[in-house]
């Protein structure tokens, strides 16, 4: 009888190019695995470290990240890592046995053309990062908002429980708010959806109506957010508490009109998206009043703090 054939090993573990911790994704600008070991992965440039010939612009909703101690326990396949001040720290590397995880590994370091950026001393490499954005929530003015019960936007009257019961946040599920976020003022941008109930609690304890109810009708208050020690809840139903959570403004730079790279000094006004007026194909009249430039990113870009609005 023929000896069985032995096992095939097991499959290697995924490429892990980004790393989840937080509210953020965090990876590096050149795309490499985050669980390879020195020299194992060259990711959109070298095997061990982002040379200047594969210098890469900061992708769209992405910014340079700074300094992050978790990111030190992945070896990235390279020794060290670059945070947006320039500076580098050792990653999970030994050397004849000793570890110089977290140790300083020299600073300005951090090397750009144009819009493009790069190692300038090898081995290391350069973090970005890009926030996670939240569950069931909506974005609007630089915020996101959700319920502090956590129910769907969208979900009709009496649709969704969330952390609470179907149509309201009663006083027996009171909750404290969670970190990084804040009771929400009004904004009746958030008031378009249902949020399976009838109105929406602020800060102020005011209450407006939700989508199918009278989008932005008065609801009662100003004492209606109840609250227990550090835990929130609504006084009456139907009824839920707004929070809301900044969001980060991702990197971005002014190009001039009829350009495809940036320019310094270009203002401290902001640039418009690119458009068939003012694009790398096109450019304004010299007579026109407005910025002569358009924005990197699909939002308006701010030319003092690079900042996208």
């Amino acid at each position: 009888m023929p000896k069985p054939k032995p096992r095939p090993p097991p499959p290697p573990p995924p490429a892990l190019r980004r790393i989840k911790h937080g509210n953020f994704y965090y990876a590096t600008l050149d795309s490499v695995a985050s669980n390879a070991r020195y020299g194992k992965d060259r990711g959109l440039s070298d095997k061990t470290c982002h040379r200047s010939q594969y210098a890469r612009a900061v992708p769209s909703g992405w910014e340079l990240a700074p300094y992050n101690r978790a990111m030190l326990d992945y070896p990235w396949s390279t020794h060290c890592l670059i945070f947006n001040n320039g500076r580098s720290y050792y990653g999970s590397y030994s050397y004849n046995g000793r570890s110089w995880k977290g140790k300083n590994c020299g600073a300005n370091l951090l090397g750009k053309r144009g819009n493009k950026y790069f190692a300038t001393s090898c081995s290391r490499r350069i973090v970005i990062r890009r926030q996670v954005t939240p569950s069931k929530s909506v974005p609007s003015g630089g915020y996101f908002y959700k319920t502090l019960d956590n129910v769907n936007p969208s979900a009709r009257y009496g649709r969704d429980r969330g952390l609470s019961t179907s149509s309201c946040h009663t006083s027996s599920y009171a909750r404290a708010l969670p970190v990084g976020w804040q009771l929400a003022p009004y904004n009746r941008a958030v008031l378009n959806y249902p949020w399976s109930t009838h109105c929406l609690t602020f800060k102020d304890g005011r209450t407006f109506g939700t989508k199918g109810y009278g989008s932005g009708r008065n609801c009662g208050g100003p004492n209606y957010l109840g609250k227990s020690g550090n835990k929130y809840y609504a006084k009456y139903c139907s009824r839920r508490v707004v929070i809301r959570q900044k969001a980060t403004s991702p990197a971005c730079v002014c190009i001039p009109c009829g350009l495809s790279s940036p320019k310094k000094n270009i203002g401290k006004g902001q640039c418009a998206p690119s458009s068939p007026k003012c694009s790398s194909a096109s450019a304004k009249s010299k007579k026109d009043d407005e910025v002569q430039c358009y924005s990197s990113v699909k939002t308006a870009c701010n030319c003092k703090t690079l900042l996208a609005k």
